[in-house]
């Protein structure tokens, strides 16, 4: 849970290309954490990067996008109570997907998310101590109203998905 106001900041650049547009950018996050069950408040810091590549091409539409975000757990405070070993956790985690979309209608998608991080079984309480996953995903898309958007609304859409996760390391 957050315990007091988070600060967050994120820069970003898109550059136009003849073939479609490139953007990456840096983010930022600061807050003050509590967990049910632990009276003191534990603070993460995260830096990341990213960027995204787009195509349109008539009916068909391509993304590629990824990200790396490093993170920073002040855990002294739990440290102290017995809910941890250690006063600090880093954490790192990398984000890869590759999107479809047919006549802004149907659409698949493909993703890899892979977490690692110091072990601390007092704070992870998982079997190995350690935060580590690694998962691939797949997803099926569709968006009904994209062809025909309501009139009343244009903007609004709906959109209905399929995901199917599988992980190939999980809690370590």
């Amino acid at each position: 849970d957050l315990d007091n106001t988070a600060i967050y900041a994120r820069v970003m650049r898109e550059q136009p290309l003849r073939f479609g547009s490139f953007s990456y950018g840096a983010s930022l996050l600061s807050a003050d954490l509590t967990a049910p069950g632990r009276p003191a408040a534990d603070s993460i810091r995260d830096i990341g990067i990213d960027a995204m590549f787009q195509r349109n091409r008539g009916m068909h539409d391509y993304t590629l996008a990824g990200n790396f975000v490093r993170e920073r757990l002040d855990t002294e405070r739990s440290r102290r109570i017995g809910a941890a070993l250690r006063s600090a956790q880093d954490l790192d985690r990398v984000q890869l997907s590759a999107n479809y979309l047919y006549r802004k209608t149907w659409g698949i998608g493909l993703g890899y998310t892979r977490l690692w991080g110091d072990a601390d079984p007092l704070y992870y309480a998982s079997p190995g101590g350690r935060p580590d996953y690694g998962a691939l995903r797949f997803d099926a898309i569709w968006n009904p109203l994209s062809a025909r958007p309501l009139k009343f609304n244009p903007l609004l859409s709906t959109r209905l998905g399929l995901q199917y996760v599988h992980y190939d390391r999980f809690a370590g």
